[in-house]
Protein backbone atom coordinates (compact mmCIF):
# COMPACT_ATOMS: atom_id res chain seq x y z
CA UNK A 1 0.00 0.00 0.00
CA UNK A 2 1.84 3.09 -0.67
CA UNK A 3 -1.47 5.80 -0.98
CA UNK A 4 -2.91 8.16 1.87
CA UNK A 5 -6.86 7.05 1.77
CA UNK A 6 -7.67 10.50 2.63
CA UNK A 7 -6.20 10.67 -1.19
CA UNK A 8 -8.36 8.28 -3.17
CA UNK A 9 -11.68 8.36 -4.17
CA UNK A 10 -14.61 8.63 -1.83
CA UNK A 11 -11.64 8.49 1.25
CA UNK A 12 -10.53 5.44 0.65
CA UNK A 13 -13.70 3.93 1.37
CA UNK A 14 -14.04 1.61 -0.77
CA UNK A 15 -10.39 0.21 -0.63
CA UNK A 16 -10.88 0.03 3.28
CA UNK A 17 -14.06 -1.82 2.56
CA UNK A 18 -12.42 -4.66 0.64
CA UNK A 19 -9.37 -4.57 2.86
CA UNK A 20 -11.64 -5.83 5.62
CA UNK A 21 -13.84 -8.16 4.07
CA UNK A 22 -10.25 -9.71 3.00
CA UNK A 23 -9.26 -9.26 6.07
CA UNK A 24 -12.18 -10.79 7.61
CA UNK A 25 -11.66 -14.05 4.67
CA UNK A 26 -8.20 -14.61 5.21
CA UNK A 27 -7.14 -13.61 8.60
CA UNK A 28 -3.79 -13.45 9.72
CA UNK A 29 -3.06 -15.19 5.89
CA UNK A 30 -3.59 -11.31 4.51
CA UNK A 31 -0.21 -9.81 4.78
CA UNK A 32 -0.29 -6.26 4.29
CA UNK A 33 2.95 -3.61 3.22
CA UNK A 34 3.68 -0.31 3.00
CA UNK A 35 7.38 1.21 1.98
CA UNK A 36 6.20 4.67 4.77
CA UNK A 37 6.66 5.01 8.20
CA UNK A 38 3.67 7.23 7.89
CA UNK A 39 1.43 5.60 5.96
CA UNK A 40 2.26 2.26 8.03
CA UNK A 41 1.20 4.12 11.52
CA UNK A 42 -2.28 5.41 9.90
CA UNK A 43 -2.96 2.27 8.30
CA UNK A 44 -2.45 0.00 11.45
CA UNK A 45 -4.78 2.92 13.70
CA UNK A 46 -6.84 2.44 10.72
CA UNK A 47 -7.66 -1.45 10.59
CA UNK A 48 -6.33 -2.02 13.74
CA UNK A 49 -4.18 -5.21 12.49
CA UNK A 50 -0.43 -4.92 11.64
CA UNK A 51 0.82 -3.60 8.42
CA UNK A 52 4.18 -4.55 7.73
CA UNK A 53 7.37 -1.85 6.57
CA UNK A 54 9.69 -2.74 3.95
CA UNK A 55 12.11 -1.55 2.67
CA UNK A 56 11.70 0.80 -0.86
CA UNK A 57 12.37 -1.21 -3.70
CA UNK A 58 13.04 0.45 -6.78
CA UNK A 59 16.34 1.98 -6.02
CA UNK A 60 19.63 0.89 -8.28
CA UNK A 61 22.45 2.74 -8.47
CA UNK A 62 24.93 1.60 -11.26
CA UNK A 63 28.66 1.79 -10.35
CA UNK A 64 30.46 4.19 -11.40
CA UNK A 65 34.07 4.38 -11.79
CA UNK A 66 33.88 8.48 -11.43
CA UNK A 67 31.25 10.70 -9.31
CA UNK A 68 30.64 14.19 -10.99
CA UNK A 69 31.72 17.73 -8.76
CA UNK A 70 30.55 20.78 -10.47
CA UNK A 71 32.12 23.61 -8.21
CA UNK A 72 30.76 26.10 -10.36
CA UNK A 73 27.98 26.57 -11.12
CA UNK A 74 26.05 25.26 -8.24
CA UNK A 75 23.70 22.83 -10.44
CA UNK A 76 20.19 21.88 -9.07
CA UNK A 77 18.21 19.08 -10.41
CA UNK A 78 14.70 18.90 -11.22
CA UNK A 79 13.98 15.40 -12.07
CA UNK A 80 11.01 13.81 -13.52
CA UNK A 81 8.58 15.11 -16.13
CA UNK A 82 6.56 18.21 -15.19
CA UNK A 83 3.69 17.47 -12.82
CA UNK A 84 1.63 20.10 -10.80
CA UNK A 85 2.35 17.41 -7.60
CA UNK A 86 6.14 17.29 -8.48
CA UNK A 87 5.91 20.93 -7.66
CA UNK A 88 6.20 22.85 -11.52
CA UNK A 89 4.06 25.62 -10.19
CA UNK A 90 6.64 26.18 -7.45
CA UNK A 91 10.37 25.72 -9.96
CA UNK A 92 8.31 27.88 -12.07
CA UNK A 93 8.32 30.54 -9.50
CA UNK A 94 11.38 30.30 -7.72
CA UNK A 95 13.12 30.78 -11.23
CA UNK A 96 11.66 34.57 -10.86
CA UNK A 97 13.61 34.58 -7.76
CA UNK A 98 16.12 37.05 -8.32
CA UNK A 99 19.71 36.28 -7.97
CA UNK A 100 23.22 37.81 -8.15
CA UNK A 101 25.41 35.99 -6.58
CA UNK A 102 27.57 32.87 -8.09
CA UNK A 103 26.19 31.26 -10.86
CA UNK A 104 23.71 28.54 -10.63
CA UNK A 105 22.25 26.14 -12.68
CA UNK A 106 19.18 24.49 -13.16
CA UNK A 107 18.98 20.90 -14.63
CA UNK A 108 14.87 20.08 -15.95
CA UNK A 109 13.07 18.37 -18.39
CA UNK A 110 12.55 20.84 -21.75
CA UNK A 111 8.51 19.51 -21.25
CA UNK A 112 8.54 21.97 -18.50
CA UNK A 113 10.07 25.33 -20.25
CA UNK A 114 11.42 26.79 -17.82
CA UNK A 115 12.89 30.58 -18.29
CA UNK A 116 15.02 33.11 -15.53
CA UNK A 117 16.58 35.91 -16.05
CA UNK A 118 19.53 35.35 -13.25
CA UNK A 119 19.11 30.91 -13.36
CA UNK A 120 20.83 29.13 -16.36
CA UNK A 121 17.94 26.29 -17.30
CA UNK A 122 19.77 22.94 -18.37
CA UNK A 123 17.15 21.17 -20.47
CA UNK A 124 16.93 17.89 -20.63
CA UNK A 125 15.60 15.47 -22.94
CA UNK A 126 11.84 14.53 -21.86
CA UNK A 127 12.48 11.26 -21.38
CA UNK A 128 15.93 9.80 -20.09
CA UNK A 129 16.92 6.48 -20.03
CA UNK A 130 18.60 4.72 -16.88
CA UNK A 131 21.93 5.60 -17.24
CA UNK A 132 21.16 8.89 -18.59
CA UNK A 133 19.42 9.63 -15.47
CA UNK A 134 21.89 8.33 -13.08
CA UNK A 135 24.44 10.33 -15.02
CA UNK A 136 22.55 13.61 -14.38
CA UNK A 137 21.81 12.65 -10.80
CA UNK A 138 25.86 12.18 -10.24
CA UNK A 139 26.96 15.34 -11.84
CA UNK A 140 24.15 17.49 -9.38
CA UNK A 141 24.67 19.24 -6.42
CA UNK A 142 21.25 19.74 -4.81
CA UNK A 143 17.85 17.72 -5.40
CA UNK A 144 15.28 20.21 -5.72
CA UNK A 145 12.06 18.35 -4.38
CA UNK A 146 8.97 20.60 -4.16
CA UNK A 147 6.74 17.82 -3.93
CA UNK A 148 3.39 18.95 -2.89
CA UNK A 149 2.17 17.49 0.43
CA UNK A 150 -1.20 16.93 -0.84
CA UNK A 151 0.36 14.20 -2.72
CA UNK A 152 3.29 13.53 -0.48
CA UNK A 153 2.31 13.57 3.04
CA UNK A 154 2.33 9.84 3.26
CA UNK A 155 3.82 8.66 -0.10
CA UNK A 156 7.82 7.91 -0.44
CA UNK A 157 9.72 9.09 -3.27
CA UNK A 158 11.88 7.21 -4.87
CA UNK A 159 13.89 9.97 -6.62
CA UNK A 160 14.66 11.20 -3.22
CA UNK A 161 16.06 8.36 -1.63
CA UNK A 162 18.24 7.66 -5.11
CA UNK A 163 19.38 11.12 -4.58
CA UNK A 164 20.55 10.10 -0.78
CA UNK A 165 22.01 7.30 -1.47
CA UNK A 166 24.03 9.20 -4.34
CA UNK A 167 25.03 11.68 -1.77
CA UNK A 168 23.24 14.40 -2.91
CA UNK A 169 21.32 17.42 -1.01
CA UNK A 170 17.63 16.95 -1.50
CA UNK A 171 15.36 20.30 -0.88
CA UNK A 172 12.26 19.40 -0.03
CA UNK A 173 8.46 20.26 0.67
CA UNK A 174 7.24 20.81 4.56
CA UNK A 175 4.26 18.39 5.38
CA UNK A 176 5.82 15.86 3.12
CA UNK A 177 7.42 12.26 3.88
CA UNK A 178 10.32 13.41 2.36
CA UNK A 179 10.04 15.79 5.39
CA UNK A 180 9.60 13.70 7.98
CA UNK A 181 12.68 11.06 6.46
CA UNK A 182 15.04 14.87 6.48
CA UNK A 183 13.57 15.45 10.70
CA UNK A 184 14.43 11.98 11.64
CA UNK A 185 17.64 12.50 11.22
CA UNK A 186 17.78 16.31 12.23
CA UNK A 187 18.41 17.51 8.70
CA UNK A 188 15.43 19.94 9.19
CA UNK A 189 17.13 22.83 7.49
CA UNK A 190 16.47 21.54 3.77
CA UNK A 191 12.75 21.47 4.62
CA UNK A 192 12.81 25.19 3.25
CA UNK A 193 9.92 27.39 2.19
CA UNK A 194 9.66 27.93 -1.41
CA UNK A 195 7.96 31.37 -1.07
CA UNK A 196 10.81 32.79 0.82
CA UNK A 197 12.42 35.80 -1.58
CA UNK A 198 15.90 34.72 -0.50
CA UNK A 199 14.97 31.23 -1.74
CA UNK A 200 18.32 31.09 -3.92
CA UNK A 201 20.85 32.43 -1.32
Amino acid sequence: MRYDFDSLKLKGAIHEAIIRGLHQTLNDRLKLMTDSRLLQKDLQSRFDFPIHLLPIPHTEMPVVEELFSSLSPLRCYWPGPPRFEKGWETIRSVLHLKWLGEPIELVASQKASLHSSSIRVVELSPVLNHSQYWEEMLRCDVLLLPYAPSTYSYSTSGVFVEGVIAGKIPIVSGGTWLASELTRFGLDRLIVDWQNPFFWQ
